[in-house]
């Protein structure tokens, strides 16, 4: 089931992060830079779970609360806070103010979704209104290095986040040349490249490595935000790409077919 989420977090890491992982498992993410903006998107968007920084510049999460229990048609909606308070007297704090549940940061990726969403189907089976549990994401991380290829400095930093907390070793190229280079001092257990760049696309890309005798046995995926036409998947494929993936993708999902793929490679 798809559920409307308004994430309010002043951090943009944090921010990219929650709406990604959120995102990857169908559900319909708003966003709000901090607690000013929270309190004017709410009204306007609805949103069935609000999870919330606590510490925040211009209007802090207590206040937050404090606005949308006020108003009647927002006071029902519960309301998660996000922080990096770990003291028993800063949860003491957190729970007296109203909130309905608690989630620390960093976020583990591999369970937060369940954990955000787990304070919802909590509230709605009091009301109830039970809805079906969200699977949990197996954990995972194996310390091989991954070279991430994009010419988004966005794409590249939420990668590293991503894949970090998955356990890997990360390493980051904007772009088709710095990629080659980087393969050439250090080759990684495998690439996982944007399908369109400047200056040298993902098909480009792989067809270089693949045609490379010192690094055409890296096991290489392809992956694009855009939906691909059966014969760009075909093209890829024929140029020796391992997988072809479209963001977003949960990271447990992530995981897998990069594991699949490097162990593939090993038996080939």
């Amino acid at each position: 089931m798809s559920t409307r989420i308004l994430v309010v977090e002043d951090n943009w890491e944090n921010l990219e992060l929650m709406r990604y992982l959120l995102k990857a498992q169908g559900h319909q993410v708003f966003v709000a830079a901090g607690g000013a903006a929270a309190v004017e998107i709410a009204p306007r968007e609805r949103p069935d779970l609000i999870l919330c920084d606590v510490q925040m510049p211009d209007v802090d999460g207590y206040e937050v609360l404090r606005r949308l229990r006020a108003n009647p048609e927002l006071a029902h909606v519960p309301v998660v806070a996000v922080t990096a308070l770990s003291a028993s007297d800063d949860r003491h704090q957190i729970a007296q103010a109203g909130f309905d549940g608690f989630l620390p940061k960093p976020i583990a990726p591999e369970s937060f979704v369940e954990e955000a969403l787990s304070h919802l189907h909590a509230r709605l089976h009091l009301q109830g209104r039970g809805i079906p549990a969200v699977p949990a994401q197996a954990a995972g991380g194996s310390g091989k290095s991954i070279l991430v290829v994009d010419d988004l400095q966005s794409n590249l930093e939420l990668a590293e986040i991503v894949l970090k907390h998955l356990g890997y070793g990360v390493a980051l190229a904007r772009g088709m040349q710095m990629a080659l280079q980087q393969m050439r001092q250090q080759q990684p257990d495998l690439v996982l490249s944007d399908l369109r760049m400047e200056g040298g696309d993902g098909y480009e890309l792989l067809s270089q490595v693949r045609s490379d005798w010192a690094l055409r046995a890296i096991p290489f995926i392809l992956i694009s935000s855009t939906s691909v036409a059966d014969d760009e998947r075909d093209h890829g494929f024929a140029l020796g790409a391992d997988r072809f993936l479209t963001r977003p993708i949960a990271p447990h999902s992530l995981r897998d077919e990069i594991e699949a793929s490097i162990r593939e490679r090993l038996r080939a």
